[in-house]
């Protein structure tokens, strides 16, 4: 069909969306901001931000920003309510690290693009001027979320979202988890608005 993942249909007097639902790249540096920019268009005009909901464990969990799920799963989870600040904490120390330079081209770049557009010094000095993420880049999601939680069923609930990517967390790169779902729990999620 032509749109391909960017179209609907109509039955019984419904509109169904075939499109990605979820579309993450809207926060102040995101690489869909960044091409709205460009074209002079504003988010708010063709984007609203979807509300977070998982079941887990036949409970229902409600969050509208990054906040009120801290919140959420600190009831749920109260013995790693210190560990949950902590490590998104970490993670949006680590999404902003990834994000510095992308202003430039509305993405990060490769190392090979970094030494080409910044120079070897910048990839060299890169751990350094990017500590978190740099860390992220070096370990497994497992690795990342063992490092900050004892709870199974906590670790297993952030890992909700690696369907996205279709992996495992003991084969993800951690940096990969971060940018591709992480990211949704630290800036949320759009729709677009209206469907299509």
């Amino acid at each position: 069909m032509l749109g391909g993942y960017c179209s609907s249909f109509q039955r019984k007097g419904f509109v169904f969306n075939t499109d990605v639902g979820d579309v993450s790249g809207l926060w102040e540096k995101g690489p869909i901001t960044y091409i709205l920019e460009e074209l002079g268009l504003k988010k708010d005009d063709l984007f609203v931000r979807n509300r977070i909901r998982y079941i887990f464990k036949g409970k229902e969990i409600d969050a509208d920003d990054l906040d009120s799920f801290i919140r959420l799963l600190s009831e749920m989870f109260p013995e790693e309510k210190e560990n949950i600040h902590v490590f998104f904490d970490e993670a949006k120390k680590a999404y902003e690290e990834c994000y510095r330079e992308a202003d430039m081209y509305g993405t990060p770049l490769p190392g090979e693009l970094i030494v080409k557009v910044f120079g070897e010094k910048k990839l060299f000095n890169y751990p350094r001027e990017h500590p978190h993420f740099y860390d992220w880049m070096n370990k497994t999601y497992k690795e990342k979320l063992d490092e900050y939680f004892n709870n199974d069923d906590l670790k297993t609930l952030l890992c909700g979202l690696l369907g996205y990517i279709g992996t495992s967390p003991e084969k993800t790169p951690a940096s990969r988890a971060l940018t591709a779902c992480v990211s949704y729990y630290l800036y949320g999620g759009y729709f677009i608005k209206g469907g299509l």
